[in-house]
């Protein structure tokens, strides 16, 4: 038991249980102030559904701001100013349309497929030639999302089977019934048979993810639409073919 919260009753199962090790992933992620990382990084211990991680999440960093009051307020801070390398803007450019189209067109089916009568579903995805091995995150991002605010954001580095399990999970995601789920066997036939493998394969001819380092970008200011149900983005980054591809989605009501 840790103040009011009773830890114990997350820990029911052998399957669902957080080692210690995994629950200092968790914090680590929360002291950085990544909650999305965080609830992310549970998710794929346990099992759980978005809910169940999320009121987990957020209750420990209750107990965090309370055992940890001055880092949290240095973390709290005013954030430091954006510097952009405009020269280095200029060098990177867009990839062809042809080449990106296809994941284009298979994420514009699974908006249709996986949206709600009351949630819409939002995905997005660019792709960039860079002059250079190096990935410039905040150049990067800047030139896809200029809203965006990469200098602010906790990116991470993340396996190939972390990245696929939270973009599954976020587009199986079904709602609740007040977001009014449109889920029937043949929609989840279509998803899991025609629809992922598609989207999967696409991104692989757009970039050979498997051989790239893969990066959570936690921060959804100034990526299409907004957070509601659930949240993801991703850079990948091939250093041979000097080339990165940001796939972002989220889900809103």
């Amino acid at each position: 038991m840790e103040g009011d919260f009773d830890w114990r009753l997350y820990r029911v199962t052998p399957r669902m249980a957080l080692t210690e090790q995994q629950m200092d992933e968790v914090d680590a992620m929360l002291l950085t102030g990544n909650l999305i990382a965080a609830i992310t990084i549970v998710r794929g211990h346990t099992g759980w559904e978005l809910g169940r991680a999320k009121d987990f999440v957020e209750a420990r960093l209750v107990h965090l701001r309370q055992a940890h009051a001055e880092h949290f307020r240095r973390l709290d801070a005013p954030p430091p100013r954006l510097f952009v390398d405009s020269t280095l803007m200029g060098q990177l450019h867009g990839v062809g349309h042809a080449n990106v189209r296809p994941v284009s067109e298979v994420l514009r089916r699974l908006e249709q497929l996986v949206a709600g009568y009351n949630y819409s579903v939002t995905l997005d995805v660019k792709a960039l030639d860079l002059p250079g091995e190096e990935l410039p995150l905040i150049e990067v991002m800047r030139t896809c999302y200029p809203e965006s605010r990469p200098h602010l954001s906790k990116v991470r580095r993340v396996s190939l089977e972390e990245l696929k399990t939270d973009v599954d999970a976020c587009l199986r995601y079904e709602g609740d019934e007040s977001s009014g789920p449109r889920f029937t066997a043949a929609r989840r036939e279509k998803l899991e048979r025609e629809l992922l493998p598609a989207f999967w394969r696409a991104l692989a001819e757009l970039i050979p993810y498997e051989e790239a380092e893969l990066h959570d970008y936690p921060d959804e200011t100034g990526l299409p639409g907004y957070s509601v149900y659930w949240f993801f983005a991703y850079v990948l980054h091939d250093r041979m073919r000097r080339r990165c591809v940001v796939i972002t989605g989220s889900s809103s009501d």
